[in-house]
């Protein structure tokens, strides 16, 4: 596997959004108006669990910023499927550091697209990793045509509502939470 550079991700993938049918509860996200992805994440009712954490691990001012950021958000149905204690970790407040580097896990640097994230594992001809702003990497591989990502901890993540682009960058609606490795 090679590791893709978070400049090239940045730099040479930053492309538009394409849109594409939506339809269940990530239709309600993608349908938000908000500009930023701030916007779209924290007036969704599918993702008031992620907001949350956004907001109290004061990741939120970075996304409210130019960017652009790509944003893997998981839905609240993605939080409850936890192991139990695993959220409350995060949550507690203890650890502030470790609620934003959660939260970052979540965030690629640049507007990446489905499309781009194909062309990549196209080019490295199989599965390829990204990093994320919370140092995470993110394993890119296609299944049955769709990109699926994986997380450090091996859990396979679907996109469920891609490429809902915003002013500052890309909303992909996620049905697992990206948990980082240790």
């Amino acid at each position: 596997m090679r590791f893709i550079l978070k400049a090239l991700v940045a730099g040479c993938l930053t492309l538009g959004a394409t849109g594409g049918a939506i339809s269940g509860p990530a239709k309600t996200a993608a349908g938000q108006t908000g500009r930023t992805v701030l916007q779209m994440i924290g007036g969704s009712p599918e993702h008031t669990t992620f907001a949350a954490m956004m907001e109290a691990s004061g990741f939120a001012r970075t996304l409210e910023g130019r960017g652009p950021f790509t944003v893997f958000a998981p839905v609240n149905a993605a939080f409850t499927a936890l192991h139990p204690g695993t959220l409350d970790e995060y949550v507690s407040g203890v650890d502030r550091a470790s609620l934003s580097r959660f939260v970052a896990c979540h965030v690629i640097p640049g507007r990446v697209d489905m499309a781009a994230l194909k062309r990549l594992y196209a080019i490295q001809g199989g599965p390829y990793m990204i990093g994320t702003l919370g140092g995470c990497y993110l394993r890119v591989s296609i299944r049955a045509g769709a990109v699926q990502l994986q997380d450090e901890r091996g859990t396979a993540v679907s996109v469920l509502a891609p490429d809902v682009g915003r002013s500052n960058g890309e909303v992909q609606v996620i049905d697992k939470v990206l948990m980082p490795g240790n």
